[in-house]
């Protein structure tokens, strides 16, 4: 009806583009979202929150886990105020805002309420009809990205008719839902909010206040990424939200009343408060706002991804692709910026709905702050003696302080290519500023001399300082006047011709008092590489312009050159900036779009002395870019021309004018400053002990005694009793204390069993450097090297004897004299026409056979039972395939770890020492390292690559020859391993759920298992006995698996006392299979059958539970292992205890995954696929007693056997 009142208007007073952009309007209307296209909620299977006021769930364990930024989550929690976090303790977050240091999604932030109505409903649903709606929601919004996406998980949050209250206290009802969808590896946030579901006034309501204050966005939580998405100073602002009210949306909503609604020749709505109830007015806007605008084609539904491929790539969660065109860059997104329809608004004429200051009396309340109207709302504004942005107004000329911290790392690299990096973590940040000169100083204190002096040419670090508080002219705006001083920035560096780049983000949170003094408060983060300046080195930067451009409301950026000269050589880098903050759009309407910021006096200095690095500038905006002021001479505080003492500050002041004033921890009046004993003001916690310092203090609580939660007073701890205190408990060896337990260190070639410190047996174990033609003998505690019969040598190298006999012929005369003259029955072997052994021995008194290797000694299951021994040929028994070839047990490559991390595969050299550092093997960006193998026979080592679902293989000696092992048929490829004796390489997939098997090259693959699995991650195999061995950390089942090698007779080996097995291992010289389990924290080994498990040590008692141990390998008494978020590599001795961690390469950064050992010499053993691949014409897998010529998937007319 309305739109028909609209088109009976009379034309010449409406634009026929009004009239064509109505009808193009109502044509355009999307579906909007009702409370019926919630997802299911309410059912037997939801669990509620319990009733009350900003209240939290309990921990909730995640089967599926959700990938949200970088992370991966297995458990989250469900708050009462409109969010869902995964942080143990959020509950206070909601009143603050964007961004949070805690990780979180919120549909709808706000101080809600379940006491008396309304409840929060939460599943984590499986089924497959829920599973089907959220896989087709999300490929409806992402139909290229997600075209094969399937939904494993659909945890669903129901805020289902929860109250809220508007500033003014006025009770109003909300429903809307949050939806996590997840396959394990990418992750999608849906938010429904219904129409009529939004701000339901009880019946009869009138409001008092229009303002419901709320957030909503995500927020990734430890690196000031997040997304917010709509205005931040009120989500719901009904005085600023009248140009949302659409024609189509009345014209297609039932209308409020059954009064007419007429309009006049102008077209405007006459009395309109009149006609349309406060009550629905408000229900209108508010759930206008939501239902209205939308990333989707349905009205009230919004889609991110939030997890996965596409948000590693972006840096950020990613809308729909049917919306990217207009999704802008930045940390903010306002509402009407993703709006999908060119809307029309309806203007109110009414002039008593004008006065929007008198109808809030809570209105610009700050101090010098007046109200001022506009069309669709009002805005505070400063009074002429003040600036600021209304919200905060400062007294104009005078003196400004900017105080904060500062933390960041940075490579510095020498001339000659040496790297060192450097580091400063909260450290002081300290600007001031001559407003009415827009002279700005800033200093960063305690700062390195390395890293000083290369900081000096990055003037970003000051010039956001010159922009907030710059000279103005009547026509331009400073920073200050945008902002009131709470932004975010973020600011890339990249020099030219070079690979040197340096980003930062800093945080100004506004305006407090200290000390009397108006302070503004700003926290800096920086990463970078920069080229190393020489302390004695001359640097300058000449005046520049540089354009500041408003993008959008709340958002400006600017890009420039910048030079600058270190000893007259001239260095250029580009440099890009945006800003984001809050803005009342209508408030600066008329200043331009392009601002100059033109800044001269350029000083950059690092003071050695004082460890300070300083930036001076002066600063005006200006429209066009020709405004006054030139260099003007340094300033005493600038280059140290003043006399200032040692421990004070000089603080300029008006001109040339400077004061001092004693540095913190020091007194006097700045030209001598003396320390002072702080500990007399008692500035320790109740019971402590202060210890004075020069300029500083320390605390610290008696023995046996620590701070409280508060850190308000030293309470007694209780002191576990040493367990190395029980005589007897190491026979033999030395206790070593972990906490409450602990662990016998037995001397070398000793280990401890039952009965105490045992002899270890290096020749059983395999654990010797003897020679191939020599006999390890053991010793207690020790082994000896005994060249063989035939060769002369130490027992490491031992050489053939030009006159002497063959090792078979030895053995032959030996037992034929022994038997001849000492009337013994010792066998004697067989050898053939060169000397050397038969390979097949035939013992008449026994009547068995058997294969042997070169050394003569019996090959394992291969012994048969015959009447005719002399009929038994080499042939018969297949002994060629036996054979073991030299090279493939040798190595020539250093002992070494291998391990991924980030981007790329790094390496350490062994033995890990404290010295020990990492170098990088292969590194591509975009990519993500999670398993590595090694190939011990050829040298080889192979990684997964998660992001590209790749597998991807390079020699060990020439990393930068990689190559591609397999890129299809692959989604989320985790642990791989080698079988090196038969040339095949494992590996699990948690996308397909599959284990399957390539050779060495590539070729020939053939999935063994793809039944049973749920998570599976880490893999292990067993060339020798022919089994394969696999982690599976699902969280409501984890269990370690074992199976034949070829995927048959697959069963439990162990599940009890699992929580999240990531990685295992097994140590193929000790022949034990080892565990690492992130939920437990601990490392445990045992036989290759599953018994003797025991923990061989408990992560937790080093790192306190803060590490997030990942992959594991270890090699005799070694254990090594990752810790994925903390970056580390920790080498474990097991024997003696000592413990050192390494980090990654300069450079390098991400989450730490798989490792592996190359060992200088490969384990010894045999298997039937060892030659001649076993007689198999494709895949030959060892399995127990024999093998399984496997058939390739691509392979027809393949039998396998």
């Amino acid at each position: 009806l309305l739109a028909l009142s609209i088109c009976s208007c009379t034309q010449r007073s409406m634009p026929k583009w009004f009239v064509l952009k109505v009808k193009l309007l109502i044509i355009a209307v999307a579906h909007a979202i009702t409370t019926e296209d919630l997802y299911p909620f309410q059912t037997t299977e939801d669990r509620i929150i319990q009733r009350g006021d900003t209240l939290s769930s309990k921990k909730v364990d995640l089967i599926i886990p959700a990938k949200f930024y970088d992370t991966e989550y297995s458990s989250l929690w469900v708050n009462t105020d409109g969010f869902i976090s995964f942080e143990t303790d959020s509950s206070d977050v909601s009143n603050d805002d964007f961004p949070f240091k805690e990780a979180l999604l919120a549909p709808y932030m706000a101080n809600l309420d379940t006491t008396h109505v309304g409840a929060v409903y939460y599943q984590e649903h499986m089924s497959s009809d829920i599973l089907s709606r959220a896989t087709a929601d999300v490929r409806r919004a992402f139909p290229v990205a997600a075209a094969t996406f399937t939904a494993e998980s659909v945890f669903v949050v129901t805020w289902y008719q929860v109250e809220g209250r508007s500033l003014e206290g006025d009770v109003a009802t909300f429903t809307f839902q949050a939806i996590l969808v997840s396959n394990g590896v990418d992750t999608y946030a849906i938010f429904l909010y219904p129409q009529k579901g939004m701000a339901v006034l009880r019946e009869g309501a009138r409001p008092k206040s229009t303002v419901f204050k709320a957030r909503a966005g995500f927020n990734q939580g430890n690196d000031d990424r997040y997304l917010e998405m709509y205005p931040v100073d009120s989500l719901i602002d009904v005085t600023r939200l009248w140009k949302y009210i659409a024609l189509y949306q009345l014209a297609t909503a039932p209308m409020p009343t059954k009064q007419k609604v007429t309009l006049t020749k102008s077209c405007r709505t006459e009395n309109f408060a009149s006609v349309v109830s406060h009550k629905m007015l408000l229900q209108y806007l508010l759930t206008k706002v939501f239902h209205s605008f939308r990333n989707t084609w349905n009205n009230g539904e919004w889609i991110f991804q939030v997890g996965g491929d596409g948000v590693r790539r972006s840096r950020d969660v990613v809308p729909p692709e049917l919306v990217r065109n207009v999704r802008q860059a930045g940390s903010i997104i306002n509402v009407q910026d993703i709006n999908l329809i060119d809307m029309t608004y309806v203007s109110i004429s009414n002039p008593q709905t004008h006065d929007y200051c008198a109808r809030d009396p809570n209105a610009c309340t700050a101090e010098n702050s007046v109200c001022v109207n506009h069309d669709n709302g009002y805005c505070c504004k400063c009074q002429s003696t003040t600036y600021g942005n209304g919200k905060v107004c400062l007294v104009k000329d005078e003196p400004i302080r900017v105080n904060g911290n500062v933390t960041g790392t940075v490579d510095v690299r020498s001339s000659d290519g040496r790297i060192n990096r450097v580091s400063v973590s909260n450290v002081d940040f300290h600007s001031y500023v001559i407003t009415n000169q827009g002279r700005a100083y800033t200093a960063i204190s305690d700062v390195s001399p390395m890293l000083g002096s290369a900081l000096q040419p990055i003037s970003a670090i000051g010039d956001i300082i010159g922009w907030l508080f710059a000279v103005t002219d009547d026509s331009t705006v400073n920073g200050f006047q945008y902002t009131g001083g709470s932004l975010q920035r973020r600011v890339s560096l990249t020099f030219s011709n070079s690979d040197y780049r340096f980003d930062m983000r800093q945080r100004f949170v506004g305006v407090t008092q200290m000390d009397g003094e108006n302070v503004v408060v700003a926290h800096t983060n920086f990463v970078g590489s920069l080229p190393q300046i020489d302390a004695d080195a001359e640097l300058t930067m000449a005046d520049y312009t540089e354009t500041y451009v408003k993008e959008a409301p709340g958002r400006i950026s600017s890009s420039a050159t910048r030079s600058y000269k270190v000893n007259n050589v001239t260095h250029t880098y580009d440099v890009s900036q945006t800003i984001i903050y809050s803005e009342c759009q209508s408030a600066l309407s008329n200043v331009p779009v392009n601002l100059q910021l033109e800044v001269t006096g350029n000083f950059l200095g690092y003071n050695a002395n004082e460890e300070i690095v300083r930036y001076a500038m002066n600063n005006r905006v200006t429209s066009s870019g020709t405004g006054g002021g030139g260099s003007q001479a340094v300033h005493p505080c600038d280059n140290g021309n003043h006399d200032c003492h040692p421990n004070a500050q000089c603080e300029p002041r008006g001109g040339l004018e400077f004061s001092c004033r004693c540095a913190r921890g020091f007194a006097g009046d700045g030209y001598v400053c003396d320390d002072f004993d702080e500990c007399v003001s008692r500035p320790c916690a109740y019971g402590a002990l202060c210890s004075n310092s020069i300029g500083s203090y320390s605390c610290e609580c008696p023995p046996g005694q620590a701070l409280n939660e508060d850190a308000t007073e030293c309470i007694s701890v209780e002191t576990t009793r040493d367990p190395c205190e029980t005589p007897g408990l190491c026979l033999g060896g030395r206790c070593m204390s972990l906490g409450d337990t602990y662990r016998c260190i037995c001397p070398d070639g000793y280990y401890f069993g039952q009965d105490g410190c045992r002899d270890l047996d290096e020749c059983r174990e395999n654990r010797h450097n003897c020679a191939v033609n020599a006999e390890c003998m053991n010793n207690d505690g020790s082994f000896a090297c005994i060249c063989n019969p035939g060769y002369n040598g130490d027992g490491v190298t031992c050489q053939e004897s030009k006159a002497g006999l063959t090792q078979c012929k030895l053995e032959e005369y030996y037992a034929e004299t022994d038997n001849l003259f000492a009337g013994t029955s010792k066998f004697v072997p067989q050898c053939d026409e060169n000397g050397g052994f038969s390979p097949v021995q035939c013992d008449s008194a026994s009547r068995t056979c058997y294969c042997v290797g070169q050394n003569g000694q019996e090959i394992p299951n291969t012994k048969i039972t015959t009447d005719n021994p002399e009929s038994i040929t080499a042939d018969r028994l297949e002994c060629d395939r036996f054979l073991v070839n030299p090279s493939r047990v040798t190595t020539n490559a250093a002992a070494q770890l291998i391990y991924a991390q980030g981007m790329g595969v790094n390496s350490i050299l062994l033995p890990v020492t404290a010295d020990s550092s990492s170098r990088t093997l292969h590194s591509r960006y975009g990519r993500t390292a999670i398993g590595v193998a090694v190939d011990c026979a050829n040298q080889n080592f192979y990684w997964t690559d998660a992001a590209g679902r790749s597998i991807f293989m390079a020699p060990i000696s020439d990393p930068n020859s990689k190559r591609s092992f397999a890129r299809t048929g692959i989604r989320s490829p985790e642990g791989i391993a080698v079988d090196f004796i038969s040339g095949n390489v494992f590996w699990t997939d948690s996308g397909l759920d599959r284990i399957q098997v390539a050779k060495a090259d590539g070729s020939n693959r053939a999935v063994l298992v793809s039944s049973g699995l749920v998570n599976p991650r880490g893999i292990a195999v067993d060339p020798f006995g022919g089994k394969m061995y696999w982690a599976d950390w699902n969280r409501a089942d984890p269990k370690i698996m074992v199976a034949n090698m070829d995927g048959t007779n697959a069963e439990v080996l162990i599940r009890e006392g699992l929580k999240l097995p990531n990685d295992i291992t097994i140590d193929q010289f000790y022949r034990k299979l080892c565990l690492i389990d992130a939920g437990t924290k601990k490392i445990e080994c045992m036989n290759l059958d599953g018994t003797q498990r025991s923990v061989m040590y408990d992560i937790s008692r080093e790192s306190g539970g803060t590490q997030e141990p990942f992959g594991l390998a270890v090699d005799g008494s070694m254990l090594y292992y990752t810790d994925r978020r903390g970056e580390r590599v920790y080498a474990i001795n097991t024997l003696n205890g000592e413990r050192f961690s390494v980090v990654g390469p300069v450079g390098s950064h991400g989450n730490m995954y798989g490792i592996s050992v190359v060992h200088s010499q490969c384990a010894s053993g045999y298997n039937a696929c060892s030659i001649n691949n076993g007689g198999c014409a494709h895949l030959c897998i060892p399995i127990p007693n024999g093998r399984t010529c496997k058939c390739p998937a691509n392979v027809p007319d393949c039998v396998e056997q």
